[in-house]
């Protein structure tokens, strides 16, 4: 996947996603991670949640990480839009990031401390066709699960939530099975009736069954 036009454009997905969390802010804890940012949008939103919510007294860290192509763009739209958080309690990281467990293991070893607190990694439309096949897929599901188990070991909880448009392609399948091999990885879809959007979207909660059963 040589262009990285799909950065620019605001998914339908993301808008759902931007509502589930505002019904949900009570996920957004004060460390969060988003693979395959693209506009940085979703990171942005989270961020604003967080900040107005319960966290408003604690420093919060948004990680915002996409392909090198995008990081310019991501870059320029949390400048654009610092200035509606306090630079005191509200940090943004904007960072290169390839999937795969080494680069994520790389970029959360930096917020050891702040990960007992918890991590939440969000993705949005990541799943399509137009990214790779099952390369990309495999990519994805260990980059998520190693962010989950590398919050494990900072004694944190951490929680994924991943939203896609069902288009019932083999990444989509393939992406449900990786997940549901994985014997420590608890999966969660949430109801359709929760989510906010005349399309087909898909919300898929992960966790570790530690996270799950505290």
């Amino acid at each position: 996947f040589s262009s990285s036009w799909t950065g620019s454009l605001i998914w339908d997905c993301t808008h759902s996603l931007i509502h589930y969390f505002t019904l949900h802010s009570d996920l957004i804890p004060s460390v969060t991670l988003e693979l395959g940012s693209g506009s940085g949008l979703l990171s942005l939103a989270t961020a604003s949640l967080s900040h107005s919510q319960k966290h408003s007294k604690y420093t919060t860290h948004h990680i915002i990480t996409d392909q090198p192509s995008l990081i310019p763009l991501i870059t320029r739209n949390i400048e654009h839009n610092q200035c509606k958080f306090d630079h005191n309690k509200t940090f943004f990281c904007v960072e290169s990031l390839i999937w795969n467990k080494d680069q994520v293991k790389r970029v959360l070893e930096k917020y050891q401390t702040q990960l007992k607190q918890g991590l939440l990694v969000i993705v949005s439309e990541c799943l399509s066709g137009i990214y790779g096949g099952s390369d990309i897929v495999m990519s994805l599901v260990d980059s998520i699960v190693m962010a989950l188990e590398y919050v494990d070991e900072c004694e944190g909880n951490g929680k994924a939530v991943v939203g896609y448009l069902r288009r019932n392609d083999k990444n989509e399948e393939m992406f449900m099975t990786l997940l549901k091999m994985n014997e420590n990885v608890h999966v969660e879809v949430v109801d359709r009736n929760e989510i906010q959007s005349e399309y087909d979207i898909v919300i898929v909660i992960i966790s570790l069954w530690k996270s799950t059963l505290e």
